[in-house]
């Protein structure tokens, strides 16, 4: 696994894939010792990426986002997460790096461009069986981005959902659906939500589309779930009609019964007699079965590029509301490093370590972000960037910035004078190497 002189040597390593956040766990059975990389990371060709002192990367793991919908996260997680971004978006301008379309042309801000293809999840064919519900098939049925598609479905069995079948066209025309899995009683918390597009073609041996999900969902046995869908495209895709309310299929040799019942949440007319959601397609869930998901479709990926003004506009109330973060940060990193902490176990020894370094990272980003917006305001002798009009609040917020970093500065000194642990002492350090450079800009 150790091919270049920078990847770590994973060949002793047991491994662990966490696919929610896209994380490599590895543990190294002769030290215990516990590493996590993010496997996106390596696609970075930015040294703005790299990770630092702080480890001020939005490819650290302890940054990381689900690469997926419907997962939530904390507050203070999406905010560290944000203030990178910011900080990553400025430096990269700083360093000259710009967004490239396919095909290496540059990218105009404030548009779009495409970013490639990538591949789609899919499920073979031979992976689930499908629960065909109506008799035949008729149109026309209405579509509207504003109107639901929604049936009550319950298993005798538990089952893994790949997904469901959704009508189009006999015309070939594509239509875009939003879908949704949710339990029909208690909270409704959805379980699965995807956005797809899809397009009947008569090679796909079926009267519907099929629409999957990006992972199966578990329905339990006996339990109601509503399965809804917002098809939107042309005004007009196909129906069903003379729907069945249970229907019968065998999967490896098992049969499995599935219920269908009218939803309330329906508006566009779907019922258990006729309209959208012809199928469902689903497997027999035993407890030990590996889904096997293969890849065999592929999507187009589009991103926005943004203007320089997204983050590095300069405002009165944006200004105080960064001098406020970093003031709060350095104060409680100022308290936090007073604080003895040989006492109490290694893992409260471990978490205030933590603590402390994510302090210290919200400090030396803010100090960069203070350092850009004073740059936006006073260019550098010798920039070509004009000299913006001096506004008395942004005025008053560069003389709260110098108070503040010289109080930094002065701290920064004293505290790098205490004994103790080598790791507090790096991480002040560093710091004080961040405020030197943001006292030289406040000067």
């Amino acid at each position: 696994l150790k091919s270049f002189s920078d990847q770590a040597n994973l060949a002793t390593s047991l491994l662990c894939y966490e696919p929610s956040y896209s994380l490599l766990y590895c543990l190294k059975p002769d030290t215990l010792q516990v590493d996590c990389f993010d496997v996106f990371a390596s696609h970075s060709k930015s040294p703005v990426c790299v990770s630092g002192q702080f480890g001020s990367t939005i490819f650290s793991p302890e940054l990381s986002f689900p690469r997926q919908n419907a997962h939530s996260i904390g507050a203070s997680q999406a905010s560290l997460h944000l203030l990178a971004c910011l900080s990553h978006l400025n430096a990269a301008m700083a360093s000259g790096i710009s967004a490239t379309a396919v095909g290496g042309v540059p990218a105009v801000p404030g548009t779009t461009i495409k970013l490639g293809s990538v591949i789609k999840p899919s499920v073979v064919a031979n992976d689930y069986v499908c629960a065909y519900r109506f008799e035949a098939s008729s149109g026309p049925w209405g579509a509207s981005r504003t109107a639901v598609d929604a049936i009550e479905v319950c298993a005798d069995k538990n089952i893994l959902l790949y997904g469901i079948g959704l009508y189009g066209d006999k015309a070939g025309g594509r239509f875009k659906a939003a879908i949704k899995i949710e339990e029909s009683m208690g909270s409704r918390a959805p379980l699965a939500e995807y956005s797809t597009s899809y397009r009947w073609s008569k090679q796909d041996g079926a009267e519907y589309c099929r629409c999957l999900l990006p992972k199966p969902v578990l329905l339990e046995a006996g339990r109601l779930y509503n399965v809804l869908a917002t098809v939107s495209g042309s005004d007009r895709c196909d129906g069903g009609m003379k729907g069945k309310t249970t229907v019968t299929v065998t999967d490896e040799g098992e049969s499995v019964t599935v219920r269908f019942q009218d939803c309330s949440l329906s508006t566009n007319g779907t019922s258990k007699d006729r309209g959208q959601i012809p199928a469902v397609l689903l497997k027999v869930h035993r407890g030990d079965a590996v889904v096997q998901r293969a890849t065999d479709s592929s999507e187009e990926l589009t991103a926005h590029v943004l203007r320089p003004q997204f983050s590095r506009s300069v405002s009165e109330d944006g200004f105080a509301a960064l001098l406020r973060l970093l003031r709060w940060s350095w104060d409680k990193l100022c308290l936090s490093m007073r604080q003895p902490m040989t006492s109490g176990s290694r893992r409260d020894t471990l978490g205030a370590l933590q603590d402390l370094k994510r302090l210290a990272f919200i400090t030396s980003h803010c100090l960069q972000l203070l350092q850009t917006f004073v740059l936006e305001l006073y260019p550098p002798a010798g920039s070509k960037k004009a000299k913006k009009p001096e506004e008395d609040s942004l005025v008053v917020s560069i003389g709260d910035s110098r108070i503040l970093l010289s109080d930094i500065l002065s701290k920064s000194v004293m505290l790098t004078k205490l004994q103790g642990d080598k790791r507090l002492v790096a991480l002040v350090q560093g710091l004080l190497e961040q405020t030197g450079r943001g006292v030289q800009v406040g000067r």
